[in-house]
């Protein structure tokens, strides 16, 4: 197994921890608990469902002590003991209260979760078969299911998964985005495009996606669409909104929307102003509720989205010489290497105009740059084509592999960049699209690899989502220190191809 099936793997498993049901329903086992019992059963919960697991631990242990057959207490003690990181004692817990009581929905359910922790993904499907058996409508199970049956590599079987908990629960946004993923993995691109722009319009959509006019809702001062949940107030950037009213801006100056969107930018600039005397590099600010209240409607959602459709001259440079550049690649010592001119012009003009008119840039890390990924909106058929075209032309660097994923950045001209990290993939294929003429300091952007590789046993989730804190960037720093390096300068139409793991 290489290092990105087990990231894959590590993250199947992170995702049904977080599907792991604490709570019952009637319906979820034989035999309810006996109503002596439902009160300490409902105090424990409420422990379980606000996180106080020792709390809740301590309430389950003493109903066993008095009711040592008692087989929900025996599983939601396993639950507890799962989302604790003690896996093993959960499977005991859990597999003596299948015993007690063999249709136990959510037993099997969740055991299927601690197995899926555990990487022990042959067990983990038996389990969820079990309970959609017994419940067939359990679209989390589905779901699950359909995880591990990707990490096992049945992805035919585990895209019918996905859509059979669409099926039951059309709003699945986890399952539509595992879908898509799939779909992607299989070289399926249409449906891989039309499940995750579904993704787009579900998570990102609203009344002012491609609208004539700002006016053209009537929900101007509404509540928040979706965007603060339970009355949150927002989190923000100082680059992440001056970025988006210099979209603004630029879309109304282009003529892709009514100058009526200048309403917006305005409420932008409003909050704008009072965030100056806060900038902060790596963290969000938190927003007022009334800051919240002016953009909270209509600041996380797609305003302008064009079509990117594919191009019928082909969208890779065929002058360049593949060979060689897969030759470079399996010869260099540490695995990078420049090509120059990669996309054709008209490719790379689309390309641009696509990220420069699309409103799909929702993510952000501090002030530093603002992003965009497959779900995201990142997504059009010129992208797939490329993706095709590149496996086509390189098929002994990406034969063997399947596109993971696409994403793109949008840095403040006074950013440090993205901090040191890896990929999750096998192989990596960055290139630039901004112009040359923009870069107003030459000495300045590009690509700095480490000859080093990430150690085998670092999480890499932990220290590529945590890479900022000061911890991990302390710990990342030492490692890296003395390694050799190779810096790639900035260059627009100039891609790097190089191991995702360095």
């Amino acid at each position: 197994m290489n290092r990105a099936e087990k990231r894959r793997l590590r993250k199947l498993s992170e995702k049904a921890a977080r599907n792991t049901v604490p709570g019952q329903s009637a319906s979820s086992f034989s035999e309810p608990p006996a109503p002596s019992l439902q009160p300490a059963i409902d105090q424990a919960l409420r422990h379980h469902g606000a996180g106080r697991l020792p709390e809740a631990e301590r309430i389950y242990q003493q109903i066993l002590r008095d009711n040592p057959d008692q087989p929900v207490a025996l599983h939601l003690l396993g639950v507890v003991n799962h989302q604790r990181g003690n896996n093993d004692i959960a499977v005991d817990y859990i597999t003596k209260a299948l015993v007690m009581a063999p249709d136990y929905v959510d037993a099997h359910s969740n055991l299927g979760a601690v197995f899926q922790s555990l990487e022990k993904l042959d067990e983990a499907a038996a389990c969820y078969r079990k309970a959609l058996v017994l419940k067939p409508d359990f679209a989390e199970v589905h779901y699950n299911l359909g995880n591990v049956l990707r990490g096992l590599d049945s992805l035919d079987e585990a895209v019918a998964a996905f859509e059979k908990a669409l099926e039951l629960r059309p709003d699945y946004g986890e399952a539509m985005n595992n879908l898509g993923s799939a779909f992607r993995y299989l070289g399926r691109f249409d449906e891989a495009r039309a499940v995750f722009d579904r993704y787009l319009r579900l998570r990102h959509g609203g009344a002012w996606w491609n609208a004539p006019s700002f006016d053209a809702a009537e929900a101007v001062s509404a509540a928040p669409l979706s965007v603060a949940p339970r009355g949150e107030p927002l989190s923000m950037s100082i680059f992440k909104l001056g970025d988006s009213i210099d979209q603004l801006d630029y879309l109304i100056d282009k003529g892709r929307i009514d100058r009526s969107f200048e309403a917006m930018a305005e409420r932008y600039r409003s909050v704008l102003i009072e965030l100056y005397d806060k900038p902060t590099p790596e963290t969000a600010i938190r927003l007022t509720a009334d800051q919240t209240a002016r953009i909270g409607a209509f600041h996380d959602r797609v305003i302008h989205y064009p079509e990117a459709p594919r191009l019928a001259g082909g969208v890779v440079n065929r002058g360049l010489d593949f060979r060689a550049i897969e030759d470079a690649y399996s010869s260099s010592a540490v695995a990078v290497v420049k090509i120059d001119d990669f996309l054709t012009r008209e490719a790379l003009r689309c390309l641009r105009d696509f990220c420069l008119e699309s409103t799909i840039f929702f993510n952000f890390t501090g002030d530093r740059y603002v992003s965009s990924s497959n779900k995201l909106g990142f997504n059009c058929d010129l992208l797939y084509q490329m993706a095709e075209e590149l496996t086509e032309s390189l098929p002994r660097v990406l034969g063997d592999h399947a596109l993971h994923n696409m994403w793109v950045y949008r840095y403040n001209n006074r950013s440090e960049g993205v901090a040191a990290h890896t990929d999750d993939g096998a192989v990596t294929f960055n290139f630039w699209i901004t112009p040359d003429h923009a870069n107003q300091n030459p000495g300045g952007g590009g690509l700095v690899v480490y000859a080093k590789e990430q150690p085998l046993d670092w999480d890499w989730e932990r220290y590529n989502k945590e890479k900022y804190s000061p911890d991990i960037k302390r710990e990342i720093d030492e490692f890296l220190e003395g390694a050799e390096t190779v810096t790639i300068p900035y260059a627009e139409n100039r891609a790097v191809l190089f191991h995702s793991n360095l």
